[in-house]
């Protein structure tokens, strides 16, 4: 039973509650098209946590949007929250909450984090929880936020389990090799075009070498400040700003090209590169099936299936293919993928590149992982041909995911954290 709370209204200080009478926790939760909005709302509401929510469009202006802010302030003060939630870190509401002085708590899956204005990061009332251990210990380093902290993400594996598979949808989603992501179509060799040749040799080795490492972020270093003034000529920067800036970023009184951007476009070239190869690789012995809402032409041997809805085809795609590939995004280092997760958490035989926190968290039983494309391509044959191990492994990985990874124990801990778990029911 919830205890009943004496709570005035002051002009000045808005809402206040009166010491010593307990009451559990109110949450105010940013509502958005994201792939796991659903599952934390469903888990906070299961655990006592008294939910409202609020809905906003959400794209890269809400960096300095001026709407969202006065909307988000205007919601914020209805009632005495005791913090406002959202799935990735969103800058215009850690602003509306410190004005408000609220705590406000993101909690990411998206690589890189989205920081935009790092003042606004390291304000007191923020605290933002990110998958990326490396990532994170950058972030300490950069920018000095101690308020960013690592958490690995969650699944829902009872969710998963109530997918029913009819015969017609057995037949769709049967495949050898599964794959379910986009190809991230690059533009970075149009922009390092107007380099001299110098340079776009340099970048290009650096993007072959991060090509053949699993592990490391090599790009990060390379990327030093010395080069980065060289680069930053009105020409690079004017190519820069027409063929990428402008979908929408911070502004920003620097001259130099930002590090972090050149370093996102070359890790999501080598990205590009990576997913191409080993589809194709994987598609010219096997069955495999390739589900993204793009088409590319370079694609020859692979199925092209069209998207999948995230929170009912997707499981069942990964129920039904014998092997599930995670090719990662570059950018994340050492974190685990939200698709790894759904992979096993689906029942279904994970085969990912190398991730320091998966071989970590993930018992060697529960998943495979390979270190090159050749051995990706051994292990896909391997499998494909050992049906009894195979299956076996999956099985595990679900059971890993059911014990290890639930959205409760993860939102526990974030509430630790944040110093509000005292206020979790139970």
């Amino acid at each position: 039973m919830i205890a009943v709370s004496v709570i005035i209204y002051c002009r000045t200080c808005g809402w206040i509650r009166v010491k010593g009478v307990m009451e559990y926790m109110r949450l105010l939760v940013l509502r958005w098209a994201c792939f796991t909005q659903a599952d934390v709302e469903e888990t906070l509401q299961r655990m006592g946590i008294e939910v409202d929510t609020f809905d906003t469009p959400i794209n890269r202006s809400v960096y300095k949007d001026e709407y969202f802010l006065e909307h988000a302030k205007k919601k914020i003060r209805e009632k005495p929250y005791d913090a406002v939630f959202s799935v990735n870190y969103i800058a215009s509401l850690s602003e509306a909450c410190n004005q408000c002085e609220v705590p406000y708590i993101a909690w990411s899956y998206d690589s890189p984090l989205n920081i935009g204005y790092i003042h606004i990061l390291k304000y007191p009332t923020t605290h933002v929880f990110t998958f990326d251990r490396e990532e994170c210990k950058r972030i300490w380093r950069c920018y000095d936020a101690n308020n960013v902290h690592h958490l690995p993400l969650a699944v829902n594996v009872r969710r998963f389990d109530s997918y029913y598979l009819s015969a017609a949808e057995r037949a769709r989603f049967k495949a050898d090799i599964a794959f379910v992501g986009q190809l991230y179509d690059s533009i970075f060799e149009e922009i390092i075009s107007v380099l001299p040749d110098y340079y776009k040799a340099y970048f290009n080795a650096m993007n072959d070498v991060q090509f053949d490492t699993y592990g490391l972020d090599t790009i990060f270093d390379g990327l030093s400040t010395d080069i980065m003034k060289e680069i930053s000529t009105p020409e690079f920067r004017k190519s820069l700003d027409e063929l990428y800036l402008k979908e929408g970023t911070p502004d920003t009184e620097e001259t130099e090209v930002s590090p972090g951007v050149m370093r996102y476009l070359m890790e999501q070239y080598v990205t590009h590169r990576e997913r191409i190869t080993v589809l194709e690789l994987l598609g010219r012995h096997y069955d495999v099936h390739f589900y993204s809402y793009q088409d590319n032409q370079i694609l020859r041997n692979v199925q092209k299936c069209g998207p999948l809805i995230w929170d009912r085809e997707m499981p069942k795609a990964f129920k039904q293919a014998k092997i599930n590939l995670n090719i990662s995004l570059r950018t994340i280092i050492t974190g685990i993928p939200q698709r790894c997760l759904d992979v096993m958490a689906a029942g279904g035989f994970l085969l990912s590149n190398y991730q320091e926190e998966l071989a970590e968290l993930v018992p060697t039983d529960a998943c495979e992982m390979y270190g090159s494309i050749g051995e990706a391509y051994e292990k896909a044959g391997y499998y494909l041909t050992h049906d009894s191990e195979r299956e076996k492994i999956a099985a595990r990985g679900r059971e890993v995911m059911l014990r290890d990874f639930t959205y409760e124990d993860r939102l526990r801990k974030i509430f630790e954290v944040v110093g509000l778990a005292a206020k979790v029911p139970g």
